[in-house]
């Protein structure tokens, strides 16, 4: 009973450790697949960062993609600690097999030490003819001889159980040797990496310093900037309120076209019911007056604005980029630049781009409007009661009034003011005149 409940014990632990052990390999596949993805990124944030170099002076977008790097790499040192910390569960198990393993085999060896003794005491054929005939019956005779073929069978099994045993031991001391192999590969990587990130703290460090020299010149192009982006937000809530007031003037049209309706259809069954000298226009007036109720959609939307703007609220998180390729510069909200006591709030977010960068409508709607401010180009759609504005484009491919869908190309971008040779979009998002973090809908990259 004892060996019974030890093996199905044991079954079961082994099961057990199967779940897990596969869990494990999943954990590890990926934090291997994070890993190279990270590694990825931060080759194609280099290439960036070669572009943008090519400027001669140090620019907000080069500190926003080394800091950006800085982050990737200490991911890449927080995800090959994790694989160490894996590999050390490994070598711990291996080692706890190896024991195990060790114990089985000494116990093995002495049990078959004790038949082979056994067999040897008892190995001439007197004994063993006098074992057989010695039994009182046929069936006695039967059973003995099954019972001498079983036990031969049984110290053959342990002469294999042996063997196999010193191979499962063998087997575990290379994985032993392999892991122990993998943790000192991911221990020099982890160094290499953290060796990588000295170096591009200080590159941060330089880029900051030279910040601090030029902290007046800065000024002056967040000014400017300043002044852009409120002339953005003057034009979006110009734009807003004269939609407001569209819709209202529609919704007010549409009502009183539904009460005179109403009141027409009123003053006919009275007509029917009552008698001619009552139907005067004193006797219509004294009926009651009809009562429309009042929509209750905010913006007065039509049913098709609705739904539309219901679907774009969906998308939050999942929203395309309006550009292919680019990185954000500035945040929405309050923005610092490192090393400065520059500040200032962005109703959007700033996106740096290659020059002349194709932007593209992140959402099907109707364009409200097409602009101009100081030279650059403004595009306002909307969609529904959500409008979506990309600024600062060097050309438009729209008209307003025009139907567009997501992914439809609507411009392109203008220079930027301040990174040489780079492109530069803004991109605002506002439900009527709320302004809304454009982050917190754009898919993640």
């Amino acid at each position: 009973m004892n060996r019974l409940f030890t093996l199905l014990f044991s079954f079961l632990l082994m099961i057990q450790f199967q779940g897990y052990a596969q869990s494990k390999t999943q954990e590890k596949q990926e934090l291997e697949l994070k890993r190279q993805e990270t590694l990825k990124e931060i080759e194609e944030i280099n290439a960036t960062l070669k572009e943008v170099q090519k400027g001669k002076k140090e620019s907000v977008g080069q500190l926003t993609l080394i800091k950006r790097k800085l982050a990737l790499r200490q991911n890449i040192i927080n995800t090959i600690s994790s694989q160490i910390e894996n590999i050390n569960t490994d070598i711990n198990y291996n080692l706890m097999e190896i024991v195990r393993l060790r114990n089985d085999l000494d116990t093995l060896k002495k049990e078959y030490a004790k038949s082979i003794i056994y067999a040897y005491k008892s190995r001439s054929s007197f004994d063993f003819l006098n074992f057989i005939f010695s039994a009182s019956s046929f069936n006695d005779v039967v059973r003995r001889i099954a019972y001498l073929r079983t036990y031969r069978a049984y110290r053959a099994q342990q002469a294999e159980t042996i063997t196999i045993t010193q191979q499962q031991i063998a087997d575990k001391l290379n994985q032993l040797k392999s892991n122990k192999d993998k943790k000192n590969a991911s221990l020099q990587d982890q160094s290499k990496e953290i060796e990588k990130l000295a170096v591009e703290k200080k590159e941060k460090d330089e880029i900051v310093s030279q910040f601090k020299s030029k902290e007046k010149e800065l000024a002056g192009i967040v000014e400017n900037k300043r002044k852009q982006l409120f002339n953005y937000k003057k034009q979006i809530d110009a734009i807003v309120k004269r939609e407001i007031r569209e819709a209202e003037d529609r919704a007010k049209a549409e009502r009183k076209k539904l009460a005179d309706a109403k009141a027409r259809e009123k003053a006919n069954l009275i007509a029917a019911v009552t008698p001619k000298k009552e139907t005067s226009d004193n006797a219509i007036a004294k009926a009651d007056k009809p009562t429309v109720k009042k929509e209750s959609i905010d913006f007065n939307l039509s049913e098709k604005d609705f739904a539309l703007a219901s679907d774009f609220a969906k998308n939050q998180n999942r929203l395309p980029w309006p550009v292919d390729n680019g990185y954000l510069i500035a945040h929405f909200g309050p923005n610092v630049i490192e090393g400065t006591k520059i500040r200032f709030d962005n109703n959007g977010i700033t996106i740096s781009t290659p020059p002349e960068t194709s932007v593209k409508a992140v959402f099907d709607g109707e364009v409200s409007s097409v602009f101009n401010i100081e030279g650059n180009y403004g595009v306002t759609i909307r969609h529904g009661n959500y409008y979506t504005t990309y600024g600062n484009l060097s050309s438009v491919n729209v008209v307003k009034n025009a139907l567009v869908k997501a992914g439809q190309l609507i411009g392109r971008s203008g220079a930027s003011d301040t990174e040489e040779g780079r492109g530069q979009v803004e991109f605002l998002l506002t439900k009527e005149l709320k302004y809304l973090n454009p982050e917190s809908w754009l898919r993640k990259r």
